[in-house]
């Protein structure tokens, strides 16, 4: 059954109403009545899982993408401006307290940076550090010596002026 706890919070006006995500040049997000309920649609394409609302609609990297008005937008950042009123700004992403990438929930998202969800990654134990680093488990999949590209094409490799470092010095 599909929990509507935060349908209910949303007024019957803005239900009737979707948003656009340009005005002319500029990204602005503005009201318009709807010919397409934005919120129908995101509840369609659900199923709850442990507390979860799972989307089963296109992904992109595991994160729940839907087409509004012909731009492609991230399911966690509709859901964080519909169900929170949260708009993300430049720089920021939706961070999951839940861990699971599909869900969008609006309880389980918060506005962070990717620092934040770099350093909330390791807090929780999930980065890849030890024996759950993939050149850990398969130190044979890494190329050393004759392997390496740098010595199958030297030629590829950048060096003098054309080397990155070269190029920050003033």
């Amino acid at each position: 059954m599909i929990d509507r706890s935060a349908w209910s919070k949303i007024t019957r006006a803005k239900r009737s109403m979707v948003f656009v995500w340009h005005c002319k040049h500029r990204r602005i997000m503005a009201w318009y009545p709807n010919k397409f309920n934005i919120v129908e649609r995101l509840l369609r394409s659900m199923k709850v899982k442990n507390d979860c609302w799972i989307w089963t609609g296109e992904t992109s990297f595991g994160y729940g993408r839907i087409k509004v008005f012909g731009k492609r937008v991230r399911v966690t950042h509709l859901s964080l401006l519909l169900f929170k009123g949260i708009r993300l700004q430049r720089g920021q992403i939706a961070c999951h307290d839940c861990d699971v990438q599909a869900c969008f929930r609006p309880e389980h998202l918060y506005p962070g940076t990717n620092k934040q969800n770099s350093a909330d990654m390791v807090r929780r134990g999930r980065s890849a550090v030890g024996d759950r680093n993939a050149s850990r488990k398969h130190p044979e999949r890494l190329q050393r010596g004759d392997d390496h590209w740098t010595h199958r094409h030297p030629e590829k490799v950048k060096r003098g002026d054309d080397h990155w470092k070269r190029r920050l010095v003033c």
